[in-house]
């Protein structure tokens, strides 16, 4: 541990009985990085990667940093919105917010 940073890498089982290994990378007691792996070398590789890209100064990479607002409110209108009574018009306004400059970032 070194200026502030944090992190850990438990085991844990999920839902079909199968060992995974969670990531968590903390600085200033905030978690800015998390993820699980099935094997643990990978996980303890992509925390070495994470540990040095802080150690330089630069910012850990998490899948949020890649990841278009576009992409988001698709995923949501597809997996979460059908369900709901007024998916109907929900669709339409998450259409609307899609086609917006900024859904594009």
């Amino acid at each position: 541990m070194g200026r502030g940073v944090h992190y850990e890498c438990p085991e844990e089982k999920n839902s079909r009985r199968k060992t995974t290994y969670r990531v968590r990378i903390y600085q200033s007691r905030k978690c800015v990085a998390s993820t699980t792996f099935d094997a643990k070398i990978r996980a303890e590789q992509w925390e070495r990667e994470q540990k040095r890209a802080l150690d330089l100064g630069r910012s850990v990479s998490t899948k949020a940093q890649h990841t278009l607002l576009r992409d988001v409110f698709t995923r949501y209108q597809d997996e979460v919105s059908v369900k709901k009574r007024g998916h109907r018009q929900e669709a339409s306004r998450l259409k609307f917010h899609v086609n917006y400059s900024i859904a594009a970032r």
